[in-house]
């Protein structure tokens, strides 16, 4: 009861979120788990488990092979991008003033620090276009296994089933940079890679260690967790029935690292999970041969925590975590470290709920079946706590004009070996904006929780059950099309093709 309640909660949670927010400055957005997908699992493999035969053991299994890719990513790349864009503009502030540019969307000499240049590329840094766009895209194929046990023998309308899908996930964050300067866009390349050190007699920078955006896909290989559920039929006529089962999850696949934007995961992110199934069907028209059948199946699992990798931001900082830091009181030959570097940190992260519910039509005649519903998902945002520790104010955001040889004193201004003046706890940068210290009160750990996602999608399935065969065959063909409510997650269309037998 507790099972039904707490989905019909989370369905009317899901309702509300209709409204949705338009997402920025994320460092991490979670996909949809591989498993949470009851069109996949149900369509024509419903017919096979349906039929009755108190001879036979009462077992069915189908396997699945599928396809999915995402749809446009371009909204879905503004989550991971800035000010509600995509793409971003790039520029730096004159090399005679230390206020942030407000003609770009982030400031350059933020991420590659101005010392070094020449005033020639300082100067076209300010005046020169460029702009960085992505548009990421998801790849995923694999198998998916499902057994189905009838426990008619030991108590009526008893039965276990459980699930389990090996995939291949491939992500690919659709970077693309484009600029009239052509130092600035080869050093943003070699930056966004982990591959920039900096150049020049006063701009020594550390590579980037995490949060880099790969230019070119990769991905990740296994098993996308295993699915238990022992389920009870408390209604069970020829013309209808509705039944509940209780749920785990084990998890089995990958969990985040952040060493990459975007990682491919397979799986729910390495959580435990406990929860229910609720499905009901009734007979519209028709008989046991030629009918028309309606369907109403919901999954909800909650998703316990688990520790994993996230990067944090900078608050009130577009793409504060690939600011420059530098250490507070180092007075020489210290290089400048990317915050990301810093404010990637073990963290506690708690999905919550999630939610899967279709409602369908099955039309069958004779051996065939044809599907065609509705499939909503939703999930809500994710929280996190700070795991390990983190050492306040040893760190601050570096002036863009810092000469790291000779740390915290600008070049001009000060000659090199002068004692060091103290820094400003209001504004070590000199940007006249917030705090540049870092600290728990200026880290951004919002910016690595996924937000709620809620998404709609049309199925359909056609489906053949040799029914009179003492091993009974299932073949069955299917799709689906999905698209959000916000870009809190990609759309997606998706095919399959299953195999089962029962025994």
């Amino acid at each position: 009861m507790k099972t039904i309640i707490k989905s019909a909660l989370i369905t009317s949670l899901a309702f509300a979120t209709i409204n949705a927010v338009d997402h920025t400055n994320q460092t991490f957005m979670m996909s949809r788990p591989t498993l949470a997908d009851l069109p996949m699992e149900y369509t024509s493999f419903n017919e096979l488990i349906s039929r009755k035969d108190e001879a036979k053991f009462g077992g069915n299994f189908q396997a699945v092979a599928f396809y999915k890719n995402s749809l446009d990513g371009q909204d879905f790349g503004k989550a991971f991008l800035v000010n509600h864009k995509n793409p971003i503009t790039f520029r730096a502030s004159p090399t005679n003033d230390n206020k942030v540019s407000t003609v770009c969307d982030v400031d350059l000499f933020y991420i590659i620090h101005q010392m070094g240049l020449t005033t020639q590329d300082q100067a076209n840094a300010a005046v020169g276009n460029t702009t960085l766009e992505l548009n990421p895209e998801e790849k995923t194929y694999g198998i998916r296994l499902d057994y189905h046990q009838d426990l008619d023998r030991l108590i009526k309308g008893l039965y276990l089933k459980t699930a389990l899908a090996i995939v291949h996930v491939r992500h690919d964050a659709g970077l693309k940079i484009c600029s009239n300067v052509t130092m600035i866009k080869d050093a943003l390349e070699k930056y966004f890679k982990g591959e920039f050190e900096g150049f020049g007699v006063g701009n020594m920078q550390e590579k980037l260690t995490n949060a880099k955006i790969k230019p070119t896909s990769f991905s990740s290989t296994g098993v996308a967790d295993i699915d238990m559920a022992l389920g009870y039929k408390f209604f069970n006529r020829e013309t209808y029935y509705a039944g509940l089962a209780l749920a785990i999850t084990l998890p089995t696949g990958n969990e985040a690292h952040s060493a990459f934007m975007f990682e491919p995961l397979h799986g729910n992110g390495n959580h435990f999970a406990l929860g229910g199934d609720l499905f009901m069907q009734c007979r519209l028209l028709g008989d046991i041969d030629h009918n028309l059948t309606l369907y109403w199946l919901t999954k909800y699992r909650y998703l316990f925590k688990n520790i994993e990798l996230r990067t944090a931001g900078l608050k009130n900082r577009n793409w504060g975590q690939y600011y420059l830091l530098n250490v507070t009181g180092r007075e020489a030959n210290g290089k400048l470290i990317p915050a990301a570097n810093i404010t990637t940190k073990h963290v506690e992260v708690t999905p919550g709920s999630q939610y899967d519910g279709i409602w369908g039509l099955a039309y069958n005649v004779g051996n065939v079946s044809l599907d065609f519903g509705y499939d909503m998902f939703f999930k809500e945002s994710e929280s996190l706590t700070l795991k390990d520790k983190f050492c306040d104010n040893k760190y601050a955001i570096a002036a863009r004009n810092l000469n790291t040889v000779n740390a915290n004193v600008p070049p001009a201004a000060v000659p090199q070996g002068t004692p060091i003046p103290p820094f400003n706890p209001v504004d070590v940068d000199g940007d006249d904006l917030v705090v540049a210290l870092i600290n728990l009160n200026t880290i951004d750990f919002v910016v690595a929780e996924t937000p709620s996602v809620f998404t709609h999608a049309l199925y359909g399935a056609l489906g053949y059950v040799c029914k009179e065969w003492d091993a009974p065959l299932m073949f069955g063909l299917g799709g689906k099309y999905e698209i959000t409510t916000d870009n809190s997650a990609l759309g997606m269309w998706e095919v399959w093709g299953k195999f089962g037998f029962g025994f």
